[in-house]
């Protein structure tokens, strides 16, 4: 059984309808912008990719050639498999099917199949890798760039500047990002990875301990109802919304919003959440409740450095 993978976003009765737009990742795009520039990483070995945000939804892509084929994959820390997942035949990318079939479990508990194979060439920016493996499966997208990948190629994800820092194994030379992001300003928060592959952060919500994943394949920062319910996060009684994964799956949702919200000690501005069963708490036995999506880590400024295992954010005013 593989882990959650989540690409996880609202929709309406029959609709995909715009997800916390006024609170998003790009809300104030315009006129806030970044204090600091980290391009300075590619004379330490970083590649550089420039993220795409395609149309309203808040959702991140990266821009890929496979084999030689593009495609626009979305960037998701929530994947956990060791290479790239996509959703399309693999021979459209000329990729031959190995044997093996693993199966992969949804943030809403769907299972789904997935086969895999190898790709002679990978493309992101000014990055070249060879020989990088593929799954493949039924998924509702193109495909994903998730926790495996990402932590083998030492990326740093700069969510205010929509770039990611790529250094292939064997290249250039590790950094330390603290000094410079904490002198301006930004907290620190150390996370942690789990067997089935996820990035732990710890969190507090309306004063109750926890732990969610730092989940930027997801458009909403999602609490399981059951956690939602101790913590006394009540949703505003919603019935035509929906929680969508990566499997096509719709779950029934709602909003809620939050007293106070921490991260790991840390106030952050209190976010409008969304309310849904949460596969990673039956999993877990209640110790992850859920999933700090791109609302929650674009708005606060968010740099992920996954080699360092440590989240950069912006502390509440």
């Amino acid at each position: 059984m593989r882990n959650l993978f989540s690409s996880a976003f609202c929709a309406g009765r029959g609709k995909i309808i715009l997800s916390l737009a006024a609170i998003s990742l790009y809300a104030d795009s315009d006129a806030a912008k970044s204090p600091i520039s980290l391009d300075v990483l590619q004379r330490d070995g970083y590649g550089s990719v420039e993220l795409l945000k395609l149309g309203e939804q808040n959702r991140l892509f990266v821009p890929a050639e496979i084999n030689g084929e593009k495609l626009k994959l979305l960037l998701d820390t929530g994947w956990g498999d060791p290479g790239i997942a996509v959703g399309i035949d693999p021979s459209a990318l000329h990729i031959v099917p190995q044997k093996g079939i693993t199966v992969g479990l949804s943030i809403s508990g769907a299972r789904t199949l997935v086969g895999h194979g190898m790709a002679k060439s990978v493309v992101m920016g000014n990055v070249h890798i060879t020989d990088a493996p593929i799954y493949f499966g039924r998924f509702a997208g193109v495909g994903f760039v998730g926790f495996g990948f990402l932590k083998k190629n030492n990326a740093i994800i700069d969510l205010t500047n929509l770039r990611l820092y790529l250094r292939p194994p064997g290249k250039g030379r590790r950094v330390n990002l603290g000094p410079a992001l904490t002198s301006i300003g930004l907290a620190s928060a150390p996370f942690t990875e789990t067997a089935q592959g996820n990035f732990l952060v710890k969190v507090e919500v309306n004063g109750h301990p926890a732990q969610m994943a730092l989940d930027t394949g997801a458009q909403v920062t999602t609490l399981d109802v059951r956690f939602a319910k101790l913590a006394d996060t009540k949703g505003w009684g919603r019935d035509d919304l929906g929680l969508i994964d990566a499997a096509g799956v719709v779950s029934p949702a709602d909003f809620a919003g939050t007293k106070t919200f921490k991260i790991d000690q840390i106030p952050i501005r209190t976010p409008t959440v969304f309310l849904a069963r949460f596969a990673g708490y039956d999993m877990t036995g209640g110790k992850m409740v859920g999933a700090l999506g791109l609302d929650v880590i674009g708005m606060n400024w968010g740099i992920i450095d996954i080699a360092q295992k440590r989240f950069y954010f912006a502390k509440a005013n």
